[in-house]
C-alpha cells in the first residue's frame, strides 16, 4: 500500500468517526440512555448473579407437617417440577428449578401417596404466602421433604448445583463488555449530566427487577 493510499484510508476513517459522532449528538436522549444502559445492565446484573450467595441454610427454613390431597404430580415443561397439594394450605407446594435436580424424584413419585402425612421445609419468609393465591403467587417452593425419617431433597447438593449454575452469568458480563466496547469505539459518546443520570437510573431499576425476580 502506497503512502497516498494510507493517507486516504486514514482520512476515510476520520470521516467515519466524525459521522458517528454526529449521529450520537443528534440522537434523542432516550436513545443515548438505552444504548449505554443495556450493556451496563448486562455487566452489573450478570456480576450480581455470578457472585450472589444464594445458599439456603437450615436457619432460613421452617418445618411444616402436611397431609397430601393427592399423590405428587409431575408438571412443567418436559416435567421439570413436582407439585404437592395439601389439605392444610390453598397454595400449591412445588419442587422446581435447581431443587428439582437435587431431589430423589423416583422416591417422591413412587413412595409418597395421597392422604399421607409428610414434613416439608420452606423459607420462613414464605410462610405468610401458604394460604395466599394470586396471579403473582400460585405456589411456594419447598427445599426439604421427608417421610418416616427418609429425606427426599439434598439441600447441600442444591446449593452446590446453584453455585455452578450461577457461573454461567459471567458470559453475560463478557457480552456486556463487548457491547460497551463496540458502542464506545463506534460512537465515541460524550455524556452530559442528564444522560449519565438517566443511564444510572434505568440500570438501577433493571437490577432491582432482576433482584426481585431472583428472590421470587
Amino acid at each position: 500500500m502506497s503512502r497516498r493510499e494510507r493517507r486516504q484510508l486514514r482520512q476515510e476513517k476520520t470521516k467515519d468517526i466524525k459521522s458517528h459522532s454526529r449521529d450520537w449528538d443528534t440522537a434523542p436522549w432516550y436513545g443515548k440512555v438505552l444504548l449505554l444502559a443495556v450493556p451496563l445492565f448486562f455487566i452489573l446484573g450478570s456480576l450480581y448473579v455470578a457472585v450472589y450467595n444464594s445458599d439456603i441454610t437450615d436457619e432460613d427454613l421452617t418445618y411444616q407437617r402436611v397431609t397430601l390431597l393427592e399423590a405428587p404430580l409431575l408438571s412443567g415443561g418436559k416435567h421439570t417440577s413436582i407439585e404437592l397439594k395439601t389439605k392444610e394450605f390453598s397454595t400449591t407446594l412445588t419442587i422446581s428449578g435447581i431443587t428439582y435436580k437435587a431431589c430423589f424424584k423416583e422416591g417422591i413419585l413412587n413412595q409418597i401417596n395421597a392422604n399421607e402425612t409428610i414434613t416439608v421445609r420452606i423459607l420462613k419468609d414464605d410462610t405468610s404466602e401458604l394460604n395466599e393465591t394470586s396471579f403473582f403467587n400460585s405456589s411456594v417452593c419447598i427445599y426439604g421433604l421427608s417421610k418416616d425419617g427418609n429425606a427426599y431433597i439434598d439441600l447441600d447438593l442444591k446449593n452446590k448445583l446453584q453455585k455452578e449454575d450461577n457461573q454461567w452469568a459471567y458470559i453475560g458480563v463478557g457480552f456486556g463488555l463487548i457491547m460497551a466496547f463496540y458502542i464506545f469505539s463506534k460512537y465515541q459518546p460524550k455524556l452530559e449530566m442528564d444522560d449519565a443520570l438517566g443511564i444510572y437510573s434505568i440500570t438501577f431499576i433493571l437490577i432491582l427487577l432482576l433482584w426481585f425476580f431472583a428472590k421470587n
